[in-house]
């Protein structure tokens, strides 16, 4: 066939045509991609881009960078013409800020594209549980572990109400993305309130966290050891001594549920006192410890147990019985007493009459009184055993020895007696016209001075201990106490009490501790109003730690029952009857009872289990309740052993019974006047120290006639 020369040239032209226009492809369009946010650092992720005119062969770029742009080609599948999934690995997710998705459609005249705009942001932080939620006020640093996510390593920790602790923006160690441990500072446990707890993380994104509280308590209190561990039902006052840990004051005593003041005497020791209406029952009182509130409650319980009283003798009819007395009916009066109980004289047992909870009637032969002396009247149970404490009945010669007085020419300030010697110390002043400055050593039996021992200062206050070897002295111009070695006769230590504006601290009393001869309690005295400067234990002149408060004190004390007891008074304006407690420590206030006992410069001793006063009032120690007088006041000799105490005032010396204040001898004694001072001494002796002279007064009614 031949093809026209027109023909010819159409088909070049539709030929060349095809050349130079290749098939178009579509541009692609991005609506939307999911997410169009991810978080910082997150695993493999697949993002859905929606669109239309996707290609198969489509490809999809990470771009990323302002100045140096990043392209990183996507492992990109095909879904469909208006679906592309992407996938992004974790090492594109190191940072925050933009990035941006292209969509590319191959084509060989050019790149048709479409863009969309990612963000790389912080997450928002959760916490779940925070590991401990709770810490005691006052608890040591402690490791916090903070549960929940997702955390960065760019977190921050906000601590609120502590601002010692972390401030906004500190950076909390990091453990994981769920994970966050930090130290909790022991400033932030000095006080109970709740420490809150919030992780922020930062922008783009991030955030703060929900709160997370660690509740800030006192702690448990743990009891270990209650003393005594057994208390008596008819106890008044009882005093439980509470040892443990973890005691914030002020905390409370529980006695079987009723909450009672507790006085804190050292950090991990309390004391309480016990009322009549916690003992009555016979089980076991449950005694638990309480911190102040908040707290994280209360400690276990520890049980004391509660005994029988043994019989307590109040009084005995006759209180004195004369020598030579045919059969004596006795009547025993008190409490505790049971139908089987029996009344014994120095030991041995009497008939019994009749009796009641309250009074026993036993027959005293005439045989145990047939002399001058004394008898010993005590109640044994037969449930026990148990024996009450004793009360002494003078028995009194049928005739009277004539008092006989002697002389010594030796003024005085203060007296006591060594009963092992046989001697009178007295302190002799500095004013005074023979032995000034010394203590004058007296032999009773021959009213002499025996010897002195000079005494730098002047003394005024004497203490002599239980096996007589030692005597304390108090002097007034250095503000010291010495101490003498009796056996030797030399001062073998000064202890200073040191001073205060304007003057020095002084020994108001002296008490040396019982079975310690080297431990003494000391009242101290300041030149100032008030005076008293509170209570002391020294150790060969080194103070003990913990010393008794001063006003309100007691500028008086006393010995006790045993080595950790005194009593004291108040009698320079401040009132009050005390108990102390001594420990290894030192010394605190135990007890007060406060109604009852006042008296302006009154004096006190104790002796038998009763304290004595100088204005004729006696108490019952044990149970610190005024229980009697004597119609007397002045100068003051208790001797309850042999059933007696003896006052002077003027010039009159009267003997009365020690608990029921009957008069048993009256004798005047004039050269006594002016006595400033008065100290039993030898089997039946009176001293009285005036400022010229010492008096001794020997009769047959302050003791038995013995060796006479």
């Amino acid at each position: 066939m031949r093809v026209s020369a027109f023909a010819r040239v159409g088909l070049v032209v539709a030929m060349a045509a095809c050349t130079l226009e290749p098939p178009t492809v579509p541009t692609p369009v991005l609506s939307s991609a999911e997410p169009a946010i991810l978080l910082i650092r997150s695993k493999t992720t697949t993002i859905v881009l929606r669109g239309s005119n996707f290609e198969p062969d489509a490809q999809v770029q990470w771009i990323k960078g302002i100045l140096a742009v990043r392209r990183v080609d996507l492992t990109t599948r095909f879904v469909s013409s208006t679906r592309l999934d992407v996938s992004l690995g974790d090492s594109l997710l190191t940072e925050p800020g933009e990035a941006i998705l292209e969509v590319v459609n191959p084509s060989p005249n050019g790149r048709p594209a479409a863009r969309v705009t990612i963000q790389v942001v912080f997450p928002k932080p959760q916490i779940t549980r925070i590991i401990p939620d709770t810490a005691v006020v006052g608890g040591p640093p402690m490791m916090v572990e903070i549960q929940g996510g997702p955390f960065v390593i760019e977190s921050t920790l906000e601590v609120t109400g502590v601002s010692s602790l972390l401030g906004q923006g500190s950076a909390p160690p990091f453990v994981n993305d769920s994970t966050i441990r930090f130290i909790l500072s022991d400033f932030a446990l000095i006080s109970p309130r709740p420490v809150q707890v919030e992780v922020l993380n930062p922008g783009p994104g991030g955030g703060r966290s929900n709160p997370a509280s660690i509740a800030v308590r006192y702690p448990t209190p743990i009891i270990t050891a209650i003393t005594p561990d057994s208390i008596e039902a008819d106890a008044n006052p009882g005093v439980l001594t509470i040892d443990g840990t973890a005691f914030v004051p002020p905390a409370t005593v529980m006695i079987n549920g009723r909450p009672l003041p507790a006085v804190s005497i050292a950090p991990k020791t309390l004391r309480v006192v016990v009322g009549p209406d916690d003992l009555t029952g016979t089980s076991p009182l449950s005694v638990t410890v309480v911190n102040r509130s908040p707290s994280w409650g209360p400690s276990p319980a520890m049980p004391v147990r509660r005994i029988e009283a043994p019989p307590r003798i109040a009084a005995v009819i006759p209180s004195t019985i004369t020598a030579g007395s045919p059969t004596v009916a006795l009547t025993v009066t008190g409490a505790n007493f049971a139908p089987s109980d029996q009344v014994r004289w120095n030991g041995v047992p009497l008939p019994r009459a009749v009796g009641s909870s309250t009074s026993i009637t036993a027959t005293l032969a005439a045989e145990l009184v047939a002399s001058a002396g004394s008898g010993a009247i005590t109640v044994r149970s037969a449930i026990g055993p148990r024996t009450s404490a004793p009360l002494v009945v003078p028995v009194l010669p049928q005739t009277p020895v004539p008092a006989g007085v002697m002389v010594v020419n030796q003024g005085a300030s203060a007296l006591i007696a060594d009963p092992l010697r046989n001697r009178l110390y007295a302190a002799v002043g500095a004013n005074a016209s023979r032995n000034p400055n010394s203590i004058a050593i007296v032999d009773p039996t021959t009213a002499t001075v025996v010897g002195t021992i000079a005494v730098p200062g002047n003394p005024r206050v004497l203490a002599l201990s239980d096996d007589a070897r030692y005597l304390y002295v108090g002097v007034t111009e250095t503000g010291s106490i010495w101490r003498i070695d009796l056996a030797t006769g030399i001062r073998d230590l000064e202890i200073r009490l040191g001073s205060i504006t304007p003057g020095p601290i002084l020994a108001e009393r002296i008490v040396v501790l019982e079975g310690n001869p080297s431990a003494i309690a000391v009242s101290l005295q300041v030149p100032l109003i008030p005076r008293h400067h509170g209570v002391a234990i020294f150790d060969d002149g080194i103070a003990r730690p913990l010393r008794s408060q001063g006003h309100t004190g007691s500028n008086r004390i006393t010995r006790g029952n045993n080595a950790e007891e005194l009593y004291g008074f108040g009698n320079d304006g401040e009132s009050g009857l005390r108990r102390l407690r001594v420990s290894g420590r030192g010394v605190t206030e135990e007890i007060v009872r406060a109604s009852g006992f006042d008296g302006s410069e009154m004096e006190m001793m104790f002796d038998g289990g009763y304290l004595y006063f100088s204005n004729g009032g006696l108490a019952d120690a044990r149970r610190l309740q005024r229980i009697g007088a004597v119609p007397d006041s002045g100068l003051f000799a208790p001797d309850a052993a042999r059933g007696r105490v003896h006052y002077y005032r003027g010039t009159t010396l009267s003997t009365y019974h020690y608990l029921s204040g009957e008069l048993i001898r009256r004798s005047e004694q004039p050269l006594g006047l002016g006595a400033v001072a008065m100290a039993r001494v030898g089997v039946s002796g009176i001293a009285l120290a005036t400022r010229q002279a010492i008096v001794l007064i020997n009769d047959s009614f302050i003791g038995p006639t013995v060796g006479r």
